[in-house]
């Protein structure tokens, strides 16, 4: 169980604003660089088993894709970079995807639905900044909308919010919404350029709450840096599988170094790199409404270079190698959703250069996993736990086996967990429909769910769910 000061020194401000009951009931568990977290609570009793799973191919369908557009007055640059960069960035060119869009400023209005990406192009060129509109805006309604028109399944949608307005609403209508996008997994990116100067209202860390509590990222956003920070969030909405999750220090002459496994299928890796250490709020006191951030310093504090297993490198500065800058988290982009698959086997990661980060590596893939369960349980307890792999045709995996890992939010580091099978004896359905079962006990606090197991015919694939 994690207090309310661990909390509050994570998020500035929420825990005055929330209350300690409502901080606790929320379980305020973050990771800077994304997260939806599996909550350990030290309750009483089983956790809810929910349904009988089905076949993994019945959990799993086309990318689900929506935008929630703040078209208030102060909003003409960032409605211009979302046009922008639309179809120049992976999101657009997704196989089977369907795409959703709203528009919000005191009220929300529905846009379009539809699989066609130039479909949706046109109705982002289309959006204009409006006069009027006071803050806050009704970003929460817009939210909920987008939840409720959600499938329900495990792989779940990603959603974009632009805005320059803190939302509508008190604190029962944010929390109401947070669980509501938690349970349809409804996966939030933030691009913020402002917030209300309210001082009765949420703080700016509301926003990074919001985000990383259903497993996406906030991006700031200052005057100058509108198309960096939309693609980054476009890319990594796109490579919606998490290959690799750490955190650590690099300093001059002494570097990190990761291996992982690519398996067959992966076209695209994306690495995001965010700035670690407090969380300050990042828009000062002013005297207008909204707060805005100002043009700021932007960092390039570190080196990333891929080893194939071939051992040819890869690096920001190479052919076909897409390089983004924000202003707290640079991004990386190796491939693309419409090209070829990057050579299987097992790949190298080296950080290099003078900060602390946290790192989120995410993929476009053929083989995804999604997490099948409550995402609050019992803490110190066996509660069961599914995980579905969606496998290629005439791919499987060796003993219908994998490993889980687990990965505390504390430290983000690699912890080997239990073996989860698909033998129709682990609570897992029948055997061989793509669906791990077994049990885990885990201490109180947040996890990421992991697993890595060896394909048939050679070759390992590794996944982590924010789950």
């Amino acid at each position: 169980m994690h207090s309310d000061r661990k909390n509050e020194s994570r998020l500035p401000g929420l825990g005055r604003w929330f209350g300690l009951g409502a901080i606790i009931g929320l379980t305020v568990l973050l990771l800077a660089g994304g997260g939806r977290w599996l909550d350990v609570a030290a309750a009483e009793g089983a956790p809810p088993a929910g349904p009988e799973p089905a076949q993994a191919g019945e959990l799993f369908g086309g990318p689900r894709i929506a935008v929630i557009a703040d078209t208030s007055s102060g909003m003409s640059a960032q409605l211009a970079a979302l046009s922008t960069v639309w179809d120049d960035t992976d999101i657009a060119h997704l196989s089977e995807a369907l795409y959703s869009g709203y528009w919000v400023t005191d009220t929300v209005v529905q846009g379009p639905t539809t699989p066609d990406p130039a479909v949706m192009q046109s109705w982002l060129a289309s959006l204009q900044a409006q006069d009027g509109g006071a803050c806050p805006d009704a970003v929460l309604q817009a939210l909920m909308a987008t939840a409720q028109a959600a499938p329900g399944r495990p792989d779940g949608v990603s959603a974009l919010l632009l805005t320059d307005s803190s939302p509508q609403g008190g604190r029962r209508a944010i929390a109401r919404t947070l669980n509501r996008l938690v349970e349809q997994n409804v996966e939030l990116h933030l691009l913020l350029s402002g917030w209300c100067d309210d001082p009765q209202g949420p703080p700016p860390s509301l926003a990074r709450l919001l985000a990383l509590m259903t497993g996406g990222n906030a991006f700031p956003v200052a005057v100058g840096d509108e198309i960096s920070a939309t693609a980054m969030a476009l890319n990594l909405m796109a490579a919606q599988e998490d290959l690799l999750l750490a955190a650590g220090t690099v300093t001059p002459g002494e570097a990190d170094d990761f291996s992982f496994p690519v398996a067959p299928g992966l076209d695209t890796l994306v690495l995001q790199v965010t700035e670690a250490g407090p969380d300050p709020e990042p828009w000062p006191p002013c005297l207008t409404c909204p707060l805005r951030l100002e043009p700021g310093v932007i960092w390039d504090p570190y080196t990333a270079t891929f080893r194939l297993p071939g051992g040819t490198t890869i690096g920001p500065d190479d052919p076909g190698v897409r390089f983004f800058v924000g202003l707290d988290s640079v991004q990386m982009v190796v491939g693309s959703p419409d090209g070829p698959a990057l050579p299987a086997g097992d790949w190298q990661l080296r950080i290099e250069g003078n900060l602390s980060y946290t790192l989120r590596l995410a993929a476009h893939a053929a083989i995804r996993m999604a997490y099948v369960g409550p995402h609050s349980v019992p803490a110190g307890r066996s509660f069961p736990v599914r995980v579905a792999l969606e496998l290629p045709p005439g791919a499987g995996i060796e003993n219908d086996t994998v490993q889980s890992i687990i990965v505390p939010r504390s430290s983000v580091s690699v912890v080997a967990g239990p073996e989860l099978y698909d033998d129709g004896l682990h609570g897992d359905g029948a055997a061989g429909d793509g669906i791990f079962g077994g049990k885990l006990t885990l201490p109180p606090g947040a996890y990421y769910l992991g697993i890595r197991g060896r394909l048939e015919g050679g070759g390992m694939v590794q996944r982590f769910e924010a789950a």
